[in-house]
């Protein structure tokens, strides 16, 4: 990853909040001062870009900063892990997210979210989901791309793109359109 990549999936991450603002730097940098979610979220960036170049110092100091903000907001989410541009974490607290999941652009996750695995797998999200509050995906599964998923539902099955699902156990409540 060359900074200009890192620079691009955190304008990716700051667009997927829909504020409607212009993408310059004092837009930004205040919207990550007041945003715990966001600031987090960054800091997930910037530690696994300082990994991945090996400056060991830096490397150190962004895990430091990380991990404080992961306890402080209740969000844990390993730095290593593959999500793509347009994260976006609405309410923080009790967000786990398992380090092998794969997971695809725009994921929009609401809080006390769990993406788990089992003994059988982890789950792959496809692009632009939504999470719903106190909603649980685990195990092997495969969510397709412009799915929402309730509030309060526990997934343990595969869906197709374009689905709206909900319950405990989730089921298919509509297609979209």
């Amino acid at each position: 990853m060359r900074i200009k990549d890192l620079n691009k999936i955190i304008i990716e991450d700051y667009i997927s909040y829909k504020l409607n603002k212009k993408t310059n730097f004092i837009n930004i940098f205040s919207f990550y001062l007041f945003n715990p979610c966001f600031k987090t979220i960054t800091w997930m960036r910037i530690c696994k870009y300082f990994s991945e170049k090996k400056i060991k110092l830096l490397y150190f100091l962004s895990r430091l900063k990380y991990r404080h903000l992961q306890v402080k907001y209740g969000i844990q989410i390993d730095y290593r892990l593959d999500i793509l541009g347009g994260f976006n974490i609405h309410h923080y607290g009790g967000i786990v997210i398992n380090k092998n999941a794969k997971i695809g652009k725009n994921l929009n996750i609401r809080n006390n979210t769990t993406i788990g695995n089992t003994d059988k797998g982890v789950p792959e999200i496809g692009d632009n989901v939504f999470i719903g509050v106190n909603s649980v995906l685990i195990g092997d599964i495969k969510i397709g791309d412009n799915c929402i998923i309730g509030a309060g539902s526990v997934v343990t099955k595969s869906f197709d793109d374009n689905s709206i699902i909900a319950g405990n156990p989730a089921k298919l409540i509509r297609k979209i359109k």
